[in-house]
């Protein structure tokens, strides 16, 4: 997968991330190919995120998940994405920046 589809999936997903939870405020979203446990691409995807609520497993998220793999096919990503959301707390203590 190529620097430039991954900016274009992250771009894409935070998008996502924003309309599908408005009340929450995402400070960044990190995207990078890796593989599952049976050697299979997927897409590893970090939401960081202060304020608001998330509730990944609400008929919203799983609404979400759907739509994240419409959206990454759409624009020709087959690997699975796997998600988390994370404290914005947590990506000042890994001291990296997306």
């Amino acid at each position: 997968m190529t620097d430039e589809k991954l900016r274009e999936a992250r771009t894409i997903l935070e998008e996502l991330f924003r309309s599908t939870f408005p009340e929450t405020e995402f400070t960044s979203v990190r995207v990078r190919p890796d593989l599952d446990l049976y050697g299979d691409e997927m897409l590893s995807v970090e939401a960081f995120y202060r304020g608001g609520s998330v509730e990944p497993y609400s008929q919203e998220g799983a609404d979400f998940l759907l739509e994240m793999r419409d959206r990454l096919c759409a624009i020709g990503i087959d690997a699975f994405p796997m998600h988390c959301f994370r404290s914005s707390d947590e990506e000042l203590l890994d001291g990296r920046t997306s």
